[in-house]
């Protein structure tokens, strides 16, 4: 084909895409198909983060209930405790300076490596230079949001759930944007430019890596939080089902039971360091 001829017809108003007019634009949608790739498995992985936050998030709630059930014996279990170790600690102390041994004294208290960041994002100051783009982006896509919701297949409630959390700073960015569905990132936004599309979805999956990370932080320190509750926790959310209660209940009786066990341990054993005494 002659060069005059090729020229006419990647300018020629009317004429359908041709190669030459793909490999102009193919870097472009090349970085924005790579941005894509990168950031769905970070929103699919969201979803999954969010119902396990709920799950925990209900470990409070279990918690209470399993302490109301399994509290009768505490009190005695505390006091026959607190004489063992009155009528104990002579000899220990004996024995340990016979020996000796230094009394070990605990370190101050220790927090997992979750539970002090999240202590940080707490106390931290908010970085004003850092949250002007944070807010424009915030702004646009509510913005976004207005023009476009009714075709992003948005409800209502959804639309303001993502306008409240786009207006509170104190939640990530990333939240409001997991409520959206993947097309959304997928697709431009009407006739948006492969430029503007990729700085949009570049912005848009910084915001969720940042939101799973704050999860995964959330999530890593109710685990240590509630530690003692999480055997009890699935039976207690499923407790309404026939399974879930039988479960439940089993853990309840064994906990009492485990726990009448103690007090005769307790009993017992203040009765043999009574008698050692005589």
């Amino acid at each position: 084909m002659e060069m005059d001829e090729i020229r006419r017809r990647r300018i020629h108003p009317i004429f359908k895409l041709t190669q030459f007019q793909i490999d102009d634009t193919m870097p472009r949608q090349d970085e924005i198909n790579a941005r894509l790739a990168e950031f769905e498995p970070i929103y699919e992985e969201i979803g999954g983060l969010r119902q396990a936050l709920v799950k925990l998030q209900q470990a409070e709630l279990a918690h209470a209930e399993y302490i109301k059930q399994t509290s009768q014996l505490d009190e005695e279990i505390r006091q026959l405790t607190a004489k063992q170790k009155e009528i104990d600690a002579p000899q220990q102390k004996a024995q340990m300076e016979e020996a000796g041994v230094q009394p070990f004294r605990p370190s101050s208290k220790t927090y997992s490596a979750a539970h002090n960041r999240l202590h940080r994002r707490e106390m931290t100051p908010l970085n004003p230079l850092r949250q002007q783009p944070i807010q424009r982006a915030r702004i646009e896509l509510k913005k976004l949001v207005m023009r476009w919701g009714y075709f992003w297949k948005l409800t209502g409630d959804t639309r303001g759930h993502i306008n409240r959390i786009a207006d509170d700073p104190s939640r990530p960015l990333g939240e409001a944007l997991a409520l959206l569905k993947w097309e959304t990132f997928k697709n431009p936004a009407g006739s948006e430019t492969d430029e503007t599309h990729l700085a949009r979805i570049t912005s848009w999956g910084s915001a969720l890596m940042e939101y799973r990370d704050r999860l995964l932080d959330d999530i890593d320190m109710l685990k240590t939080r509630y530690r003692l509750v999480m055997p009890i926790l699935d039976a207690w959310i499923d407790r309404d089902t026939v399974s879930g209660r039988e479960s439940w209940d089993k853990q309840i009786a064994e906990t009492n039971a485990a726990k009448e066990k103690e007090v005769e341990r307790l009993r017992h054993e203040i009765a043999r360091l009574s008698g050692n005494l005589i």
